[in-house]
This record gives C-alpha cells, sequence and structure tokens, in this order.
C-alpha cells in the first residue's frame, strides 16, 4: 500500500537527533518531503 503524497493528521513526537531529543510537529514538516519511520518500543529481531 502507497502513501506517497498522503497528507498526515496534527502529531507530536519526540525525536532524537544530533545527539539531542528534540519536539517535532505536524508544523515543523509543513512544505517539506519528509519520511516518517515508527518504531515500537518493544522492538525485536524475530
Amino acid at each position: 500500500m502507497s502513501l506517497i503524497g498522503t497528507k498526515i493528521g496534527e502529531f507530536k513526537v519526540q525525536a532524537y537527533h544530533n545527539a539531542d531529543f528534540k519536539e517535532v510537529t505536524h508544523k515543523d514538516l509543513e512544505g517539506k518531503w519528509s519520511a516518517v519511520f515508527f518504531y515500537p518500543a518493544d522492538f525485536t529481531f524475530v
């Protein structure tokens, strides 16, 4: 299923960038090409 060109809803998340955590919202990504990845805390190598 392709979601290319799909607009995402409002969100506020913590991101890790350059050895620091920062808050990222949908407003930070408006008008920019973005790739959003989600890794759940219980990620396993199964």
